[in-house]
């Protein structure tokens, strides 16, 4: 109905006023489409979507950081300073362009192949666009090597022969449920509308609809067999998380009330996680938004951090340099 003229539609048949108005939907749809990748896009330096600990400390243990989509740095500083001044531990984190992370990859392999020698590597991942990162740096490494500035080749075994130890998921299952063309349009137009309107806010008369029309014209009419490349990306999905070791502990973030990632899908995903013999430490909040967790329980959220890493005294620590 938002395509629809009456001046246009007067005297026209059926046929020919929904012929209009999907004509219509498919036009601003894929309008939209080109707007929302030039706006996502537009200015975006990858060099400038990419971070390390200044002076890395010497720290036996390596943090990499990806964020959610749409994250700015002033969200992510406060939590990056705490895991360099109060945990001290080098970290390295990124926000990677929505809804495609594969642009910063190679900076990030760049990173994992010059500084192999810590000890322990943890990956702390925020929201979906923080899990794609991770999946896509996994991907990447999958049926290849890399090999890094300083001439050392790395291939997907050295980040688990030992050193990826512990992961912490926020607000993430690391992987989405498997749904429907047309519901995997809808969650992504959240995110989306978020980004566009530059506040925390999912859902938007204008945005809301076009979102969806711009993604599902982006499934139908660029791949054409849309549920069978869903299949295919989330059967890809699922592989290299079933690839994870064992041995990898989870710590979960999550809340009773996030309005983008469901409770249930992380609930979900936790219980087929258990079914691996994995061990999973779960922190579950009712008050705090997506990826809002540490902004609103700053030190359970980080005593609970130091606990799962093996730090003996965390809230005396915690307590005594926040």
């Amino acid at each position: 109905r938002c395509f629809r003229c009456p001046h246009i539609e007067k005297g026209m048949g059926s046929v020919a006023k929904e012929a209009v108005a999907v004509t219509g939907a498919v036009l601003l749809g894929s309008y939209l489409g080109r707007k929302q990748e030039e706006l996502l896009k537009a200015g975006v330096d990858p060099e400038a979507r990419f971070r390390k600990s200044e002076g890395m400390n010497g720290s036996k243990t390596l943090v990499f950081v990806f964020g959610w989509a749409g994250a700015q740095w002033r969200q992510l500083e406060k939590l990056l300073d705490w895991y360099q001044k109060v945990a001290e531990f080098d970290t390295i984190s990124a926000i990677s362009p929505f809804p495609d992370p594969s642009g910063i990859a190679s900076l990030i392999l760049e990173q994992v192949s010059l500084h192999l020698n810590h000890d322990r590597i943890v990956f702390h991942l925020f929201s979906q666009n923080g899990s794609s990162t991770f999946i896509q740096l996994l991907e990447s490494l999958e049926n290849s090597s890399f090999r890094g500035s300083n001439g050392r080749e790395i291939v997907l075994q050295d980040l688990y022969a030992g050193k990826l130890t512990h992961m912490i998921l926020d607000s993430t299952p690391l992987i989405p449920p498997s749904i429907s063309v047309f519901q995997n349009a809808l969650g992504y137009s959240r995110p989306l509308t978020s980004i566009m309107l530059q506040e925390p806010r999912y859902e938007h008369p204008v945005w809301t609809p076009l979102s969806v029309t711009a993604l599902l014209w982006d499934h139908y009419v660029r791949f054409w067999k849309p549920n069978r490349k869903m299949e295919s990306m989330t059967n890809r999905l699922r592989r290299m998380r079933d690839s994870i070791p064992s041995h990898v502990s989870l710590l979960m973030f999550y809340g009773s009330k996030d309005v983008l990632i469901p409770a249930e899908d992380i609930e979900k995903f936790i219980e087929e996680e258990k079914g691996k013999k994995r061990q999973i430490e779960i922190v579950k909040w009712d008050d705090s938004p997506h990826v809002g967790h540490f902004k609103a329980h700053p030190t359970e959220y980080t005593v609970k951090i130091l606990q799962f890493l093996g730090r003996k005294e965390a809230e005396r620590i915690v307590q005594s340099k926040l």
